[in-house]
C-alpha cells in the first residue's frame, strides 16, 4: 500500500513539474526580441543573439555572427521567432 501511494505522489509531482516546465515556455515564448535596422527587422533570441536559417538543413539557430534574417514587417520577424521556439520543443 505504501508503495501504490508513493508510486502515485511520485505521478502526481512529475505531472506538476511538466505543467509547470510547459507554463514558463510559453511565457517565454511570448516575450519577442526584434531589432530595427533601417527600416527591416531582425529576429533574436535571448542572450542577444540572432536568428537565421542555415543553409544546409534550413533549420533556425541562433549566432552572434554575421549571420541574421532581415525581414520587412514585425510580424513576419514575431512568426520566425515563434517557429524557432516551435523547433525547439
Amino acid at each position: 500500500m505504501k508503495i501504490l501511494i508513493f508510486s502515485a505522489t511520485i505521478l502526481v509531482v512529475l505531472a506538476a513539474c511538466i505543467i509547470i516546465i510547459r507554463i514558463v515556455i510559453i511565457k517565454r515564448r511570448k516575450k519577442y526580441v526584434i531589432l530595427e535596422v533601417n527600416g527591416k527587422y531582425v529576429p533574436m533570441i535571448e542572450g542577444g543573439r540572432y536568428l537565421y536559417k542555415d543553409a544546409n538543413t534550413g533549420i533556425l539557430m541562433g549566432g552572434i555572427g554575421d549571420e541574421y534574417m532581415l525581414l520587412d514587417t514585425e510580424n513576419e520577424a514575431k512568426k520566425i521567432i515563434d517557429e524557432y521556439h516551435k523547433q525547439m520543443l
